[in-house]
């Protein structure tokens, strides 16, 4: 007799990879949407270069190096420790979905940086033209954010992917199911018992058994 197969229904593996596509989208989809408020935390709390009118334009009270890349130590030092999270939590999911989500994790964290960069410098930027050019000449002011090193982007997907590596090598001996122990019994020394019982060995003695004639 023919076994009747379902042609309509599409075969497991297809399942499985549809299934991690879902969820490499979601992961991709949720780096990028936390690109704005780390966008939005990096322009409140990063420091900003001083400048000060003076006549048709102005200068940088502060223009020594520190001052140029204290925004950018911040959005790196940002950046890795969210990677870093972001790494943990798709550690758990990336077993079960296979290595499709550590391609997502890179393209929505490098997504979620740039927008970050780009979300920071848009926020502080109207806030310094629509004022500086209005305020009286020596007045100090905060410059607009921006990130001036461009490889400072690629500090969250690089330390996603770092700790997606580490967590994923740390956590590998203790998901190797342990094997079963096997418990082997012998049967009874005339042949009786069933297999699996365990008997004693005989005990042999000095003394001969009772009822008998030394």
């Amino acid at each position: 007799m023919k076994e009747v197969v379902d042609k309509r229904r599409p075969p497991a593996w297809a399942e499985v990879s549809r299934e991690s596509a879902k969820a490499a989208a979601w992961v991709a989809a949720a780096l990028l949407a936390v690109g704005v408020p780390a966008g939005l935390l990096w322009a409140a709390l990063a420091p900003r270069m001083v400048w000060v009118r003076q006549g048709g334009g102005g200068y940088f009270r502060d223009s020594n190096s520190e001052a140029l890349v204290a925004a950018d130590d911040w959005f790196f030092l940002m950046g890795i420790a969210v990677g870093v999270v972001a790494g943990l939590i798709v550690c758990r999911l990336v077993r079960r979905h296979g290595p499709l989500l550590a391609i997502a994790l890179a393209v929505g964290s490098l997504g979620g940086s740039y927008l970050a960069a780009v979300l920071g410098h848009w926020v502080t930027l109207p806030e310094f033209s629509s004022t500086a050019f209005l305020t009286a000449d020596g007045k100090p002011m905060d410059y607009f954010l921006t990130v001036r090193a461009s490889a400072t982007i690629f500090a969250w997907p690089f330390a996603a992917e770092m700790a997606l590596l580490l967590f994923t090598l740390l956590r590998w001996p203790r998901e190797v199911p342990e094997p079963e122990p096997v418990i082997v019994g012998t049967a009874g020394l005339d042949g009786t018992g069933w297999p699996g019982e365990v008997h004693p060995p005989p005990v042999w003695t000095d003394q001969p058994p009772m009822g008998t004639i030394a």
